[in-house]
C-alpha cells in the first residue's frame, strides 16, 4: 500500500488506536486493586509558623475535628460508640504557655510516652471510635500539645519510631495506648512568643494498665 509521507492510512490509524486502547487497559489492570494511601497512611502533614491565641481546649476542639474527619474518611458503616478524654496543664481554658517550662516538672507526668514524661507537655486528648456490639479494637486518635523545642515526640517524629502512651487521668484507671505513630504536626507561636508544638497520633489498641 502506498501512503503519502507524513500521513497515516486508515489501516495504520486503526492499528494505532487498538494499541492505545490496549495500553490504557493494561495500565488500568496494573493499578486496579492497589490500595491508595488512606487517611492513616499518608505522609505526615505539617503546618509551620502559625500564630495562635487559642486555649488548650480550643486546640483540642480543632484536633478532635481533624480526628472526626479522618474517621469519616474511612467510610464507616453501622453504629459507633465515640468517647473523648482530655487532660490539660493547667486547664483547658488556659493557653499552653501559661505555665513556663520547669525542669523535672512532675505536673506533666500524668501522661507519659514510653513511660517517660516530658516537662513541656501541656495537654493530651484522645478519642476512640468503637463499633457497637463488636469486640474488635477501636480507632484511636489523640493529640499532644508541647511548649518545649525539641520535645520528646519530635524524636519519634523524625525517626518514624512507634511508641506507647500511658494516660493516667482516665476515669477507669490508667490506660495504655499502644503502638502509636504521628500522623500530623503543627508548629505555632503563642501570643507571648513561646513556641507551641501539636502532634496528632493514631494508636493501634488501648487497654487498662495492670500496674
Amino acid at each position: 500500500m502506498i501512503m503519502e509521507k507524513g500521513h497515516m492510512g486508515l489501516r495504520e490509524l486503526s492499528v494505532l488506536a487498538l494499541l492505545i486502547i490496549g495500553l490504557t487497559t493494561a495500565v488500568f489492570l496494573i493499578t486496579d486493586g492497589i490500595p491508595t494511601a488512606g487517611p492513616m497512611q499518608q505522609a505526615v502533614p505539617q503546618q509551620v509558623d502559625v500564630q495562635t491565641e487559642s486555649s488548650l481546649g480550643e486546640i483540642f476542639e480543632q484536633a478532635m475535628a481533624r480526628a472526626d474527619s479522618r474517621f469519616y474518611d474511612t467510610d464507616p458503616n453501622g453504629t459507633y460508640d465515640i468517647r473523648s478524654y482530655r487532660w490539660a496543664l493547667p486547664s483547658l481554658d488556659e493557653q499552653p504557655d501559661t505555665i513556663p517550662i520547669k525542669q523535672n516538672d512532675l505536673r506533666a507526668a500524668p501522661v507519659r510516652f514510653n513511660d517517660r514524661y516530658d516537662d513541656g507537655l501541656r495537654g493530651f486528648a484522645y478519642r476512640t471510635y468503637q463499633r457497637a456490639n463488636l469486640t474488635g479494637p477501636p480507632l484511636i486518635i489523640g493529640t499532644a500539645v508541647f511548649i518545649s523545642d525539641p520535645d520528646m515526640l519530635e524524636s519519634y517524629h523524625q525517626s518514624g519510631q512507634a511508641f506507647d502512651i500511658r494516660y493516667d487521668p482516665h476515669p477507669e484507671r490508667s490506660q495504655i495506648l499502644e503502638d502509636c505513630s504521628i500522623i500530623f504536626s503543627s508548629s505555632m507561636s503563642a501570643s507571648s512568643g513561646t513556641g507551641v508544638k501539636v502532634y496528632d497520633v493514631v494508636c493501634r489498641i488501648v487497654y487498662g494498665a495492670t500496674s
